[in-house]
């Protein structure tokens, strides 16, 4: 972002005049000459001295304004704004100067030079150099509250340099002169007049320039939408009005003709590819149908990929007017900004929108995009490469700018995403690269303006410069809907007249939102209700159906629709077999990203895969082309798959991507589907056989093996949930799961196949595939037992540790985290047998047929609350339980996770291990270990509400537990006593006695520390209810306490001022046995309670028949 001090403003704009010249010379030469540029400090410091003739010359060279600008090159004009924004800031805090009341004037200071130094340094620094403009800096801002955040800014701007201002003139004499009432006058004036006077000046100011100048309301994002609402909303049409406002009126040179052009054609390219539309229907052309979209406004500092980045920036519409306050700027010129979306939101059309829309005159717009040029070619070679594979003509970056006669390139660098990703070469450095650009091309006098695009998925792979804003494009809003289908059907209405269909209706589309608010996605739905033959259109009445027959029903009809074009008259049967194919070969290429854990694949690992699944023949090329692959075959004839090309050493390489991620999830659980159900028939059919139980031999692990070994499906929810809901499980499906599942876990064998779309371990792929069985049963089939999974006669208890082991050990990334939050597990007793459940979280979240959870699903999901005493086989019926544990062994582990565990533990098992590994239950509770209960006492009154005897209840169980292991109440009730004696002034006096008396029969009488914790909690009581002396004095007649207890509770008792009938007699007849040498050690061991004693009993112990010994 440029910074302009007063003196570079000056310089600007002033040139030579007869007022510059004069002032400068009054300045000592700073504005004109060379001393203007290394100190700062001395321009503001002769800027005060000279106030009146610096604002005579603010107004001069404002008013002389238009001049300067008129028939300038677009940067020119903005730099010279820029210069006159940093004029009015400083005009403004002058003239305040003279509005204020003081009780001084400011040649009265009489500050040093040094002093002058400091203030006059820092007031150029936060005012008479500006940071602008604001607008454009705080885009992340919804625009209504940008107004007032301005203002904000600002003022803390004046302000802080009306209190340097103030500090200074504190610390001098002519201070100590006022008087305190003038003191405080100034005060006021300085630090909130002041401020507030410069403000409004700055703000009267700027309203005047904005009117003459637009660029000013562009900026502030104050403009006043002169243009009409369908310009807004459709076409970027807004934009280019809004900078024809400010046009220098140049007329391009004929040598940029055919990129101007070319620019301008985009405007009347339909909104999509249509070479496979429908007979008859039409497709909008961009100037028409294309919708405005929404955006959110981010600097480039967090992680732009995360949604959490995004979440509390607000949505804005008004796109038109950020973009000419961008582009109008200088700190357009200085960093790029980055344009981030899903697949199919937009992104690249809005490149194209932007080229055809900015005026020819000031801005020349240049598309690159990256998937034709060179992915690892510096950047201007990028732009000469992509002019020439567009226009034909060759032409170098330094003789298009020269070209240019002035106006500002703007570079737009659209697919980052699609060069990363196709070729995967290593351009984290791309943004910063094209800001070193930018930098270069501005030092050489050609500024340059770039706007780059990428995937919001990719956006972490790319660093962005220092100070850059990116700007993430959003979905559709139902208006924004509403007004796409409006277009369509204007656009459509004579051929949906000509043949008797209904328009497109708004209902039928928002009831599938989450398709709708995508642009492409939309448009595909739009063709989806235009074939058929409901004259009502396809979409009628499907909103009723669910999302996965919603999905088979698109899919199935684009898939015929190709069927019937490229194998026009088959018979229905081999149309349906064809169809099938051309879906099963989607799933494929579904599989192929998933498995590779990506939202994307590459040509040639996805022709691997169809070659290993489905062997077909390439298809022969027309003439000298060469054939086409099986990639080629299956991914050309869909539009709703994104494909992103890019160059690389000469060769074009392209990857390919569901537009909307769930296509590809529900395509995965279809095939998953038809495989188990055709693998379970198989299997039932050869289990039948006369001599399968003879051999009982391994079955073939079949497609459905090799696919479920590389990814766990629980990564992708959707993908569990189309399952659930499109499948019928069938009386085979779930032996069959099950024999496969015994089959790859005992077997510790890994199904090999020529399909390896990842290279990975036998363990990994036993893990993936186990863990895949295990939720296509619970989701398919309902609830399992581990004793159906492992069998009935094994040790299933130790058999599902181990396989959550090997999951653990062979999952990586988001893998087990999702095992863990898809999957449950309802531990129970049937008898004296314990019984494990395993079922899946989505079961109370979809309904659940009849077949898949019975009366006795439902009965398996009834779970022990005791699950400590369940893992450790210990019966509820036991009645008094308690028992010593030991934690795992992880001295061999080296997982980052692991490592976190013992970082923890480990010290606990050294201080506290018997109280880690001690576990018990008493009166029907469930059972814990002494650890858990002491802590949650040390933690009672930070997590629990204080009250209806939570409390309490927390230290009953603590004080149980410790009884449960009496040889070692030693090392735990002192600490629980401490943490009671803090927490008794939140309890009742009833309840704290009650507390105390069922911890006394564990105190050790011998043992000082629990003895006098025990008569302090005591004494706490005593203070509050003098009922409680009995108690106490019980207490001090029983244990055996160390002398300095006796006199702290006699103490205690007096500054109570209890009656001396009423003490206990125990305390107060040894302090009278004390000795001095036993005052003496007390002094020494607890000087506090020594002065606490001298001082009462000297004062009060005659009452007590105490003296002090003299």
């Amino acid at each position: 972002m440029s910074r302009f001090s007063y003196a570079e403003a000056v310089r600007i704009l002033g040139g030579e005049t007869a007022t510059l010249r004069a002032l400068d010379k009054l300045l000592g030469g700073v504005l004109l000459g060379a001393s203007a540029v290394p100190g700062v400090g001395a321009t503001a410091l002769s800027l005060f001295d000279a106030k009146s003739e610096a604002v005579r010359l603010g107004h001069q060279l404002i008013t002389a304004l238009r001049e300067k600008v008129t028939g300038a090159t677009r940067y020119t004009r903005s730099e010279r704004l820029y210069a006159a924004q940093s004029i009015i800031l400083a005009t403004a805090f002058f003239e305040s100067l003279d509005d204020i009341d003081l009780p001084f004037t400011l040649s009265d200071l009489e500050l040093l030079e040094t002093e002058k130094h400091d203030l006059f340094a820092f007031a150029e620094t936060r005012i008479f150099t500006s940071n602008f403009p604001l607008g454009i800096t705080h885009g992340h801002v919804a625009p209504e509250r940008l107004k007032g955040l301005i203002s904000q800014d600002r003022y803390k701007m004046y302000s802080d340099a009306g209190e340097v201002l103030l500090r200074f003139a504190r610390g001098l004499a002519i201070w100590e002169n006022l008087t305190s009432a003038q003191q405080a006058q100034a005060s006021l004036e300085i630090s909130g007049n002041l401020p507030t006077a410069a403000s409004r000046r700055y703000d009267d100011m700027y309203r005047r320039l904005a009117v003459e100048f637009p660029e000013f309301a562009f900026w502030a994002i104050e403009r006043e939408h002169h243009v009409t609402q369908e310009q807004l909303r459709q076409g970027l049409a807004g934009l280019t009005d809004l900078l024809a406002s400010v046009s220098s009126g140049r007329v391009p040179p004929p040598k940029l003709r055919s990129l101007l052009t070319l620019n301008q054609a985009a405007l009347t390219r339909p909104i999509s590819p249509s070479d496979d539309l429908p007979d008859g229907l039409s497709l909008p052309d961009l100037s028409d149908g294309y919708v405005n979209p929404r955006f959110r406004v981010a600097l480039g500092s967090a992680d732009l990929s995360l949604e959490r980045s995004w979440s509390d920036v607000p949505i804005r519409d008004d796109l038109q007017d950020f973009l000419a306050g961008l582009l109008t700027s200088l700190s357009s010129s200085v960093s790029p900004l980055l344009v981030l979306g899903q697949p199919g939101v937009g992104k690249s059309v809005l490149t194209q929108m932007i080229a055809a829309r900015l005026p020819a005159a000031d801005f020349l717009p240049i598309r690159v995009p990256l998937r034709q040029v060179p992915a690892d070619a510096g950047i201007q070679e990028q732009i000469e490469t992509a002019i020439r594979v567009s226009t034909g003509e060759s032409m170098s970056w330094p003789d298009l700018v020269r070209s240019a006669d002035g106006a500002l390139p703007v570079v737009l660098l659209d697919g980052l995403d699609e060069l990363l990703q196709a070729t995967g070469v290593n351009r984290a450095d791309y943004l910063v690269r094209a800001a070193e650009f930018q930098a270069r091309e501005a030092e050489l006098g050609r500024p340059v303006a770039v706007i780059v695009t990428t995937r919001t998925a990719v956006a972490n792979r790319c660093r962005l410069p220092r100070g850059s804003l990116a700007i993430r494009l959003e979905p559709f809003s139902d208006d924004q809907v509403k007004l796409w289908i409006d277009t369509w059907n204007n656009t459509n209405g004579t051929h949906f007249a000509g043949i008797g269909r209904e328009p497109l209706s708004y209902d039928d589309v928002l009831a599938h939102s989450e398709l709708a608010e995508q642009p492409l996605l939309l448009l595909m739905l739009a063709l989806y209700d235009a074939s058929g033959p409901n004259p009502q259109g396809a979409l009628r009445n499907v909103g009723t159906l669910s999302y996965g027959e919603l999905y088979e029903r698109l899919l199935h009809g684009f898939a015929a629709r190709e069927i019937d074009k490229h194998e026009p008259g088959l018979p229905p049967n081999r149309r349906e077999q064809a169809l099938e194919r051309e879906l099963h070969r989607l799933s494929v290429a579904a599989f192929a990203m998933f498995n590779r854990g990506q939202q994307w694949v590459t040509h040639d690992d996805l022709d691997r895969d169809l070659t290993a699944l489905i062997p077909e023949q390439t298809s022969a090329g027309v003439g000298f082309d060469r054939p086409l692959t099986v990639a080629q075959t299956v991914i050309g004839r869909f539009f709703f798959i994104h494909q992103s090309r890019a160059l690389h050493d000469s060769h074009e390489l392209s990857t390919y991507e569901f537009l909307h991620a769930t296509f590809g999830e529900y395509l995965i659980a279809r095939l998953v589907r038809d495989l188990l159900r055709e693998e379970a028939q198989r299997a039932a059919v050869s289990q039948e056989g006369m001599l399968s139980g003879m051999f009982n031999p391994r079955s073939d692990p079949g497609p459905s093996g090799a696919l479920l070994s590389f990814a766990v499906l629980s990564v992708r929810v959707p993908i569990l949930a189309f399952l659930h809901r499109i499948s019928e499980p069938g009386e085979h499906l779930r032996p069959f799961l099950l024999r496969r599942f015994q089959e790859t876990y005992f077997g510790a064998e890994s199904a090999r196949s020529n399909y390896e779309p990842v290279a990975l371990s036998a363990t990994q792929r036993i893990a993936r595939q186990t863990a895949n069985l295990v939720l296509l049963t619970t989701v398919l089939t309902g609830p399992v037992t581990a004793a159906e999974l492992f069998g009935a006669d094994s040790d299933w208890v130790r058999h599902w540790q181990s396989v959550v082991d090997l999951w653990r050990a062979g999952t990586h990334q988001d893998e087990w985290p999702s095992l863990a939050s898809s999957l449950r597990i309802a531990r129970s007793w049937e008898g004296q047998e314990r019984v494990l459940a395993v079922y899946w979280e989505g079961s109370w979240s979809l309904p659940m047929d009849g077949v898949r959870f019975s009366a006795d699903a439902a009965k398996l999901l009834r779970t022990t609350e005791d699950t400590l005493a369940w893992a450790h086989n210990v019966h509820p019926a036991t009645g008094l339980r308690q028992w010593q544990a030991s934690g795992a062994d992880t001295s061999l582990d080296t997982g980052a996770d692991r490592s976190v565990n013992s970082e923890i533990f480990d010290s606990l098992y050294f201080h506290m291990r018997h109280a880690v590994t001690s576990i018990g239950s008493v009166s029907g509770e469930t059972s814990t270990s002494v650890f858990t209960a002491l802590n949650e006492v040390s933690i009672a009154r930070e997590r629990y509400y204080i009250g209806q005897g939570v409390l309490t209840a927390i230290y009953d169980r603590a004080f149980k537990m410790i009884s449960l292991f009496p040889e070692e109440s030693s090392l735990h009730l002192k600490q629980t006593l401490i943490h009671l004696a803090r927490d008794l002034p939140i309890m009742t006096t009833t309840e704290g006695a009650a507390l105390l008396a069922q911890a006394l029969p564990l105190v050790n009488p011998s043992s000082m520390p629990e003895t006098h914790q025990m008569v302090a909690c005591l004494l706490n009581l005593v203070a509050r209810d003098r009922e409680q002396l009995e108690f106490l004095g019980q207490v001090l007649y029983d244990l055996d306490l160390p002398d300095w207890s006796y006199l702290e509770a006699a103490v205690t008792l007096m500054e109570l001022d209890v009656d001396p009938s009423e003490v206990p007699v125990t305390a107060f007849d040894v302090v009278r046995r004390m000795r001095p040498d036993q005052l003496i050690d007390i002094e020494r061991d607890h000087p506090h309670l020594f002065h606490r004693a001298r001082r009462i009993i000297r004062a009060d112990g005659g009452r007590y028949r105490l003296v002090w010994p003299t």
